[in-house]
């Protein structure tokens, strides 16, 4: 039984290492594909050593880029799907969102260039999930994809608490042609759109609100990258490309005129003064909640820092 047992690790432990190499390699082949792109729009792509990607797990990595007109810095994150690991594929089957090759892209923007306002697109399968699990989403967005002219809405939902933004953004056929091309089409390739300054776990105290960077986090569902075909290319390409031209909308045309600017920042200032309000009336064991969601805060940005060191795979 014990021999058994340790030809099983000894078995386990290859398969490993093989999956590690073999996803290094498929995110090498990806990071290839798209360098390019990055390195067209940003002046500085990758870490201070100017390594382009960075292995933080056996089938994930990381991608660092800065200056850039609208944006302050970039943080991708690849995870690959379980191909050569037999323990990962298992998880994978139950935890069938993760059976693909995703792509994650947080763009901290310039919030001067536009104004404070929420917006997503969802895939619509995802999108209950996504909304209850985020505060942002959940409290201050209606959906609005009915008002808009040939959305495909079979597939997608736009939320937002600015309907004169998603108006003017699909209204725009350059902007609309490119977001069905790249991503909102066929099977959907774009899971997630979302640009707010607000946060996503809901705040306990009213400091929360305050200094909130802008983002927009796009995730999207990759082409197999172990098989990448010139479609598969065109496909990546597409998709990648169409985020950096709506980063460009948003710096140029997210702001409104000045009545709605006053009506967003009186809506804000109201919603502040509720939520200090509530503040006040916290119970005890509710103040012991809110210490525990600090520490587990405090826990994940140790973590992200610790992600920084990552192994170099380019």
């Amino acid at each position: 039984m014990e021999l058994l047992m340790f030809a099983g690790i000894i078995v386990y432990l290859i398969s490993h290492f093989i999956a590690k190499s073999k996803n290094t390699a498929i995110a090498r082949s990806w990071m290839r594909v798209t360098l390019p792109i990055w390195e067209h729009n940003f002046s500085h792509v990758g870490d201070d050593k100017g390594h382009k990607l960075l292995r933080d797990g056996p089938r994930d990595f990381l991608l660092y880029a800065s200056g850039r007109v609208h944006v302050t810095s970039l943080y991708g994150f690849l995870h690959l799907k379980a191909r050569y690991d037999v323990y990962q594929r298992l998880t994978d089957l139950i935890w069938s969102n993760n059976s693909y090759d995703k792509l994650t892209l947080t763009f901290t923007l310039k919030s001067s260039e536009s104004h404070p306002f929420v917006f997503a697109v969802l895939a619509r399968n995802l999108a209950t999930t996504l909304v209850n699990s985020r505060f942002d989403l959940k409290e201050f967005c209606r959906s609005r994809d009915a008002s808009l002219p040939n959305f495909p809405k079979s597939d997608y939902t736009v939320l937002t608490d600015a309907p004169e933004f998603a108006t003017l953004l699909w209204e725009d056929p350059a902007i609309r042609d490119l977001l069905v091309a790249g991503g909102l089409s066929d099977v959907p390739r774009i899971e997630s759109i979302v640009l707010t300054d607000l946060p996503k776990e809901k705040p306990t105290k009213l400091q929360e609100l305050e200094n909130i960077p802008k983002t927009l986090t796009v995730t999207m569902r990759l082409p197999d990258l172990n098989n990448l075909k010139p479609q598969s290319i065109q496909t990546i390409t597409a998709a990648t490309e169409t985020i950096m031209t709506l980063i460009d909308y948003i710096g140029q045309k997210g702001t409104f005129p000045a009545e709605r600017k006053a009506d967003l920042a009186n809506k804000k200032f109201a919603e502040k003064k509720e939520k200090e309000d509530n503040l006040t009336k916290l119970s005890p064991e509710e103040q012991r909640k809110y210490e525990e969601r600090e520490r587990r805060k405090e826990m994940k940005r140790a973590a992200k820092k610790k992600m920084k060191k990552g192994k170099i795979v380019m």
